[in-house]
């Protein structure tokens, strides 16, 4: 789950851009969990650790075409194992490109 905040949105309507397809800068609180409730695997016996995660994130969204859309962010957060209660930093990077129809 990652709830956004379009900070530019009104920056961009006064100088004349759109925001169609949410075009702009956000922030985002990226949440992640990893249960362990099945894995799939050819060994027996395995398991994932289970794990919870928060990565605040910065990026940009350009819609391009009405259609084609190209996304970028980065953050840096934590994530705990839930057994053992080990603290590790997470690093995302991301780049997305999609296409409506």
């Amino acid at each position: 789950m990652e709830p956004r905040w379009y900070y530019s949105f009104k920056r961009r309507t006064r100088k004349g851009r759109t925001i169609k397809g949410n075009s702009g800068g956000f922030l985002a609180l990226k949440t992640q969990y990893f249960p362990d409730w099945f894995v799939i695997s050819n060994e027996s016996n395995i398991s994932i650790i289970e794990s919870f995660g928060f990565i605040p994130k910065i990026g940009y969204r350009k819609v391009w075409e009405n259609n084609l859309s190209f996304e970028g962010g980065f953050g840096i957060g934590r994530a705990v194992s839930i057994n053992s209660n080990n603290w590790v930093t997470i690093v995302e990077l991301t780049f997305r490109i999609g296409y409506s129809f």
